[in-house]
């Protein structure tokens, strides 16, 4: 029995000093290269990883110091920012489509909600689908919808459009989704907040363009308004 026991410790022993072998060497392996970019000049530099994409670099575009600006997670893969003047353009466009989506998440169940009842009470036509579905490009029903209407929403993005464009020609300082007014004061006065304060409305606007295709695809799928879903939970 004593013999059993000295044979079993034996082979335990070694096994652990094959094991602390193979430990030490794992930490004398050498370490990942560090990936490398070239800059706007040419020139290699050390890639920081992406905030988005961590196992990808930072593009050179958005790691630069003209790009430290709200929602930049170093995520431009297709390479649409690519220039400073780009960069501009598509900051612009990204919070005009955030907003829109941020209403257009608002207003696409409370047309469900409300449309029929305000329509009866006004005797206008329903706009609702079949279903109780509202109108979209994929549910259909935007020929129901009176051509005044999308020529007033076209008329008041004009305007709006000529307003900020004369606010950019006048303003040195101008930053993208800067419309000239904040009636509530919603916006800090010093750097740092309103950093943080454009930055929130930009994860929101994100989150909303998600929601809003999510709300288009669900309906054109299953045909069931996304008000009578029990995970939103509509009254």
């Amino acid at each position: 029995m004593r013999l059993f026991n000295d044979k079993q410790t034996g082979e335990t022993k070694e096994e652990l000093d094959d094991a602390k072998v193979k430990l030490e060497a794992s930490f004398n392996q050498p370490s990942a290269p560090v990936p490398t970019i070239k800059d706007a000049s040419g020139k290699s530099t050390t890639a920081t990883m992406s905030r988005a994409l961590p196992f990808l670099p930072t593009p050179p575009h958005l790691a630069a110091k003209e790009a430290n600006v709200p929602g930049n997670y170093g995520f431009d893969p297709l390479n649409f920012a690519s220039s400073p003047g780009t960069l501009d353009y598509m900051r612009d466009a990204e919070i005009k489509h955030a907003r829109l989506a941020m209403l257009a998440c608002v207003g696409w169940p409370f047309a469900e909600l409300f449309d029929a009842k305000l329509a009866g009470l006004l005797g206008l036509p329903v706009l609702l689908n079949k279903y109780g579905e509202s109108p979209s490009i994929l549910n259909g029903g935007l020929d129901r919808i009176n051509p005044f209407y999308w020529l007033l929403v076209v008329s008041l993005a004009g305007l709006v459009e000529y307003d900020v464009g004369e606010l950019k020609k006048s303003s040195k300082n101008y930053q993208p989704g800067d419309v000239g007014y904040d009636i509530l004061g919603l916006l800090p006065t010093d750097k740092g907040g309103e950093f943080k304060r454009r930055e929130q409305e930009l994860k929101h606007g994100r989150l909303a363009m998600v929601a809003i295709v999510g709300y288009a695809i669900q309906e054109a799928i299953y045909r069931v308004p996304v008000t009578q879903e029990k995970l939103f939970q509509f009254l």
